[in-house]
């Protein structure tokens, strides 16, 4: 009878040693492919605010879409931006706001667009607060304190992407908590980041982020309504952030971008509903749009995206040449 006893307590720790030790051997061999194969270092962290940010002082190469290697430097705010803080003494500052976009996702930061402008205008002074993954509730609330240092001539440059829409109905993405805004009786509502131990593990196991980013895919089906819903929120969250700065004489230009075809079957609902919500919050004052589509989209993809849709530096290039024009006049 003991040896039976025996026998059923060793055939679950066996099993759960078996689990544990494939776990590790999973969560190696994912260490080995991100960092020695595939060259995709770890890049963020948990943010009590935001949901996650960049880590500071970040040195790495990665490899993009294209197999080809890239530089990604940060800042102690974690920001992948040249400067921290604007230039008081600069003729004009720019606070430049997007996703992976203006991160400048798979190139150099000397490749993408606000550091072209930035050479092209040497007298103003540029903060890039772009960050992979991030929809337009984050990227305005990040923006918050600086932008409440701007005054009358300077502007806040908001890329918006096609997909932003749907960003602005999620609560997660990929697997981590993020903060959300809802509309109540008409007024706009905010809610934090629930960080919770899932946070904590996805940071530190590949293995898990991969299958915490695995279960949040798919997990809220854009309906009509709902992709209605978030052009709804995108207008008013982007007057109501930016209402006390364009009482100053901020400006706000918005510049559009969207690839609907790579989005799946939603994605002309959601280019419709995002260019719908751009321009009716273009119709406030100081607020402006900027079309970007046809300087990437228009000539060669294959010389101009990298291969996941990405602007490749010959597609920055030419979004700088359209917001160079744009800007010129304030």
């Amino acid at each position: 009878m003991g040896s039976l006893n025996r026998r059923a307590l060793f055939i679950p720790l066996a099993v759960g040693i078996g689990m544990l030790a494939a776990f590790a051997l999973a969560e190696i061999g994912a260490r080995v492919y991100v960092y020695a194969i595939a060259e995709q270092g770890k890049l963020f962290e948990p943010d009590a605010a935001l949901g996650w940010r960049p880590l500071p002082h970040l040195d790495l190469q990665r490899r993009n879409a294209d197999g080809e290697p890239w530089q990604v430097r940060t800042n102690a705010s974690g920001y992948r931006s040249a400067t921290e803080v604007f230039d008081p003494g600069a003729a004009r500052r720019l606070l430049v706001l997007g996703d992976s976009f203006v991160f400048g996702e798979g190139i150099d930061i000397e490749d993408r667009f606000d550091s072209l402008l930035a050479r092209r205008f040497p007298d103003w002074s540029f903060v890039n607060q772009g960050v992979m993954g991030y929809g337009t509730d984050q990227q305005l609330i990040g923006a918050r304190q600086l932008m409440a240092e701007l005054g009358p001539g300077d502007v806040v440059l908001l890329v918006t992407y096609v997909n932003d829409i749907a960003d602005l109905l999620r609560q997660e993405h990929s697997g981590r908590s993020k903060p959300w805004f809802e509309l109540e009786a008409g007024e706009l509502v905010e809610h934090e980041p629930e960080l919770s131990s899932r946070e904590v593990l996805r940071d530190r196991s590949y293995v898990l982020a991969r299958i915490f980013q695995w279960l949040a895919e798919g997990s809220a089906p854009l309906t009509p309504a709902r992709i209605r819903y978030g052009g709804q929120l995108y207008r008013r969250l982007v007057l109501s952030e930016t209402a006390d700065a364009r009482a100053r004489g901020v400006e706000v230009v918005i510049a559009y971008h969207g690839s609907p075809a790579i989005l799946g079957p939603e994605g002309a609902a959601l280019d419709d509903a995002a260019r719908a919500a751009v321009r009716r919050a273009c119709e406030a004052p100081g607020v402006r749009c900027v079309a970007l589509d046809p300087a990437p989209f228009g000539q060669d993809q294959a010389k101009l995206l990298q291969a996941d849709g990405h602007w490749a530096a010959g597609a920055n290039r030419l979004v700088a040449e359209v917001l160079e024009e744009a800007l010129k006049t304030p």
